[in-house]
């Protein structure tokens, strides 16, 4: 990030098709308030038909938000967890994901449900805060993003 600032080539850099070093990349330079994650987020989705760009955001949850997973031992055992990802921005990716759903191939709709629930489980937090940008309260255990199957878009945080 320091590098990719110093050069002020941060948004080329956020343009390559690496999704899961762009994503964290993005991620930290959100938390360090140098991009508006939502619209860069948008904007990428906007540049990937094929959906590679979903699913990418998906695999980098499950390996931030659940690295105990099955599919993330070796991943971990091979490169370090270096940047954690905040609740925050895992909520901000939530909600545009989900905002999608209406236009995702059901599996890939499905995919993300499912993920969504192990990830509110996993951080209750995540929860809380993807329910207070719907306006209804959701419990970790019966958790079901807004959108999700329903065709309605989650309103974007203030």
């Amino acid at each position: 990030l320091d590098l990719a600032t110093s050069f002020n080539a941060l948004e080329k850099v956020l343009t390559l098709g690496a999704y899961s070093f762009t994503i964290d990349l993005a991620a930290c330079a959100q938390r360090k308030e140098l991009i508006d994650f939502e619209p860069w987020l948008h904007s990428c989705l906007r540049r990937d038909p094929e959906h590679a760009f979903v699913r990418a955001c998906a695999s980098y949850l499950r390996e931030k938000l659940l690295p105990g997973s099955a599919t993330n031992l070796a991943r971990a055992a091979a490169t370090s967890n270096v940047n954690v990802l905040s609740v925050d921005a895992a909520a901000i990716i939530f909600r545009v994901l989900t905002s999608l759903t209406p236009t995702l191939p059901p599996t890939l709709a499905a995919d993300l449900h499912d993920l969504h629930t192990q990830c509110v489980h996993a951080k209750p937090k995540l929860g809380a805060l993807l329910a207070g940008s719907g306006g209804a309260a959701a419990s970790a255990s019966d958790s079901k993003p807004p959108g999700i199957g329903l065709g309605a878009a989650i309103p974007a945080a203030p």
